[in-house]
């Protein structure tokens, strides 16, 4: 019976080396500062230093648009414009990300906000075009111009993860 209890010790003291290997990479890994953020060559889009938190924030906005824009569209798709519209209508209503993040709406630049502006704007008329029985041709128009601010708000900043608000590095 001696011999069972030594190979059981052997294994335990296996697996007790095995976590100690696989913890040592991870804790090291954990401790390790984050990497600097990497520009690319040519990029040109304004940065935009936000918290963490404001990020999530503004990603999450981001994404509401894309199930609006992707929800009015399969609206549209099937015929129903009622759909659409209330969709468009929800969109325009909803709060941007300065509202939602107490403090974000006073550092944002004016041509982010006017951007936002312009895509509620474009959601709203899209909405009462819709419920006035406009074509298929002029809600595309409509939906184009929306995602021709999310186009353009892309192409014009980045987000920039920081730990602080700027002006308190």
């Amino acid at each position: 019976m001696s011999a069972r209890p030594a190979r059981l010790s052997k294994v335990a003291i296996g697996l007790s080396g095995l976590a100690i290997a696989l913890w040592i990479p991870a804790a090291v890994a954990l401790l390790r500062p984050a990497p600097a953020e990497v520009i690319p060559a040519g990029e040109a889009r304004t940065p935009l230093p936000v918290l963490p938190a404001e990020r999530e924030v503004i990603r999450e906005v981001m994404r509401e648009n894309l199930r609006a824009l992707h929800g009015i569209q399969a609206a549209l798709g099937r015929g129903d414009a009622a759909a659409a519209a209330a969709l468009a209508r929800e969109a325009a209503e909803a709060p941007g990300p300065g509202r939602r993040a107490p403090g974000l709406r006073e550092r944002l630049p004016e041509g982010w906000l006017s951007l936002g502006k312009q895509v509620h704007r474009g959601y709203r008329a899209l909405a009462r075009d819709l419920e006035g029985g406009a074509s298929e041709r002029s809600a595309l128009e409509g939906l184009a111009e929306v995602s021709a601010a999310c186009v353009s708000c892309h192409a014009s900043f980045r987000l920039v993860t920081s730990g602080s608000h700027p002006g308190e590095d």
